[in-house]
Order: structure tokens, then C-alpha cells, then sequence
């Protein structure tokens, strides 16, 4: 009967005695991984640099680092328990010509500060998207940052949300409307000033006639929605353009949907 070989590693040997097979198989593959991250510097040291200007002009302190390296050694550069976003480690890497050649360079900082997390444990999300070396910090202070509600996405979250206030100020440029779909349609609004116009200032006047102009098959605009607007509407101000360009929109993709439905339907009613 063949015997199961014995495992160099006496850490490992004893877990697998202890029947502790979680910890082992993590144990497995951090060491897997953290070969295969050897091999990788191992491969950038030895290949040749000459013919890269970039490699020439990286600070000797961070040569033949890989990515995940590199940040981790960029933490060790600033003042112990100053936590850095990706983007500040960024900022390091940049003036030691060792940034990342990519178009999203902070998401690669994080992917490479998340794998150095995983494979060596030697750095810490602290929150809010940002990093520190786990030397800096005791057992207790570890266990807390473990338990934050980001820990395993580590996002920026400062950065992000600049992002999206920044997405959403284009998209107003450009006149997209941004927030909960208007109920006035523009017919509605353009009556309510001509009805305005011709001297008819009753708000029930003003909300019979608007109620005429819904669409057959749609449920009457409510009282309440023509109370929010009818100051404007009294004040003679045009139809929102942002609102203007929802509804174009929305009938457009609309009309195009029932366009591919009846192109649908017409080879089974020829068929018939």
C-alpha cells in the first residue's frame, strides 16, 4: 500500500496532523502564491534592461520590484502610520519612475496592493481606501481593520465619489437629466403657459385643462405635481431642458423598440 509523502514544511505537517485543513490549504496557497511572486522578480531581475528607457530611469531602491512590491516599499518611504490612498502611493511610484504603464494606474496600484495583502500580509487596508504596513500597527488594531465594511474592495473611497460627482456634471452638460423621471410632460407644461398667457390664473382651471393632454392608456397627472410646478408655470418659465431632453430620449428608444417589434411580427404574419 503506497504512503502518503511527508511535507517538508513542519507547519504544514503539524495542521495536517491536527486535522486543521482550512488552515493548511490557506496555508498551501499563500505558498503558492508567493513562489509564483518570486519567480516574477526573479524573471525581472534577470532580463535585460538596455533596451527599456523606462527601466533606466527607475530609483535603484525599487529595480527589479514587481508592482506589488514596489507599493508595499513605497509605504516603508513616508512617515510610520501615515495610511496612503492608492493614488498618493501612486504619486510615489511616479517620482521613482516605477508607475504603472496603463490607462487606470490607480486600479492597478490597488489590484497590486490587494495581491500583496493576500500573498505576504505585510500591508493593511486601514479604511477609507487607505493603506499602511501591518508592522505598524498591534494584534488588536488588526483584528479591528479586518472587520471594516470595505476591507476587501479597499476602494478610494474619496476618489470614487469624485468620480461620480464628475460623471454626473458631464452628463448635465451635455443635458441629460440626472434624478427621478419628471410626471409634467413638455405639451403639459407649453398648455399651462398658454392658458397662463390668455389671463387664466385658477389652479383648477389650469389643472382641468392640463389633464385633457394625457396620453390615452396613462394615469392623470396628480393634483400634487402641478402644486410643485405651478409657480413657474404662473412665472411664464420655459420647460426644464434637461426634462426636454429626457422625454426626446425616451420616446426615441420607444419608438425603436416598437420599430424592432413590428420587424419581429411581420415575417410571422407573412407567414400566416
Amino acid at each position: 500500500m503506497a504512503t502518503r509523502p511527508e511535507h517538508t514544511d513542519p507547519v504544514l505537517s503539524q495542521m495536517l496532523l491536527d486535522r486543521d485543513l482550512e488552515a493548511a490549504e490557506i496555508a498551501v496557497r499563500q505558498k503558492r502564491l508567493a513562489a509564483m511572486d518570486e519567480a516574477i522578480e526573479a524573471w525581472k531581475r534577470a532580463r535585460p534592461r538596455g533596451t527599456s528607457q523606462r527601466s533606466a530611469e527607475v530609483s535603484v531602491e525599487f529595480r527589479g520590484m514587481a508592482l506589488p512590491a514596489a507599493a508595499q516599499h513605497a509605504l516603508t518611504l513616508v512617515p510610520q502610520g501615515e495610511c496612503k490612498t492608492a493614488s498618493e502611493i501612486l504619486a510615489i511610484l511616479e517620482r521613482h519612475s516605477i508607475a504603472p504603464q496603463t490607462s487606470q494606474p490607480v486600479k492597478r496600484v490597488q489590484t497590486a496592493l490587494n495581491r500583496r495583502r493576500e500573498m505576504h500580509g505585510d500591508v493593511v487596508h486601514t479604511g477609507d481606501g487607505r493603506w499602511g504596513l501591518v508592522e505598524w500597527y498591534g494584534p488588536a488594531e488588526l483584528r479591528q481593520f479586518e472587520n471594516l465594511p470595505d476591507s476587501g474592495r479597499a476602494r478610494d473611497t474619496a476618489l470614487h465619489a469624485e468620480r461620480m460627482k464628475e460623471g454626473i456634471r458631464r452628463a448635465q452638460a451635455n443635458g441629460a437629466h440626472y434624478g427621478k423621471p419628471p410626471k409634467i410632460t413638455p405639451e403639459q407644461w407649453n398648455r399651462g403657459l398658454e392658458i397662463v398667457a390668455a389671463g387664466v390664473t385658477s389652479f383648477g382651471a389650469i389643472y382641468k385643462a392640463l389633464t385633457k393632454l394625457t396620453p390615452e392608456g396613462e394615469t392623470d397627472m396628480h393634483r400634487n405635481t402641478l402644486k410643485r410646478h405651478i409657480d413657474r408655470i404662473l412665472d411664464g418659465e420655459p420647460y426644464p431642458p434637461s426634462w426636454q431632453a429626457y422625454f426626446e430620449s425616451h420616446r426615441t428608444k420607444r419608438a425603436k423598440d416598437d420599430h424592432n417589434v413590428e420587424d419581429q411580427l411581420l415575417p410571422t404574419i407573412a407567414v400566416k
